[in-house]
């Protein structure tokens, strides 16, 4: 498995998490809901993730790179994703909207950040594949 391919399935399933996890949030904080914002979210998600996404191509290619053990490759890439989203969190709502909607955006953003970590948890066996693959490359 190459970079870009792992990186753009952990960066998909995080897409098709987000909407499902967006209205838990949601619907855990007031008892309310609707599934028909599904399509919707699924398209928000996909067009404000971009440069997350190219970010984390950047950073996992460094990753690989790094003389660290694979438990370590995996927790910074864990932080280093959560990063690039919160910093895609705050340039897009710096140069997009008005920075008034700051603390709502970041409301929003936090299904966001659960749907990342859970796609990068849920895809710690591909990683742990990757991360050895790579070590055993560089003895």
């Amino acid at each position: 498995m190459n970079l870009f391919k792992h990186v753009t399935n952990t960066w998909l399933l995080s897409l098709l998490l987000q909407p499902p996890v967006f209205f838990l949030y949601f619907y855990r904080l007031y008892q309310e809901g609707s599934a028909l914002v599904f399509p919707q979210m699924l398209a928000f998600s996909f067009a404000f993730s971009w440069p997350a996404y190219l970010l984390n191509l950047l950073c996992f290619g460094l990753i690989r790179l790094m003389p660290i053990t694979g438990h370590s490759k995996f927790l910074t890439w864990l932080l280093l994703s959560s990063m690039n989203l919160g910093l895609t969190v705050f340039s897009d709502c710096f140069f997009l909207f008005n920075t008034r909607f700051f603390n709502d955006f970041i409301l929003l953003s936090i299904p966001s950040f659960i749907a990342g970590w859970l796609a990068i948890l849920l895809r710690y066996r591909q990683f742990q594949h990757f991360a050895l693959h790579e070590e055993g490359a560089a003895a």
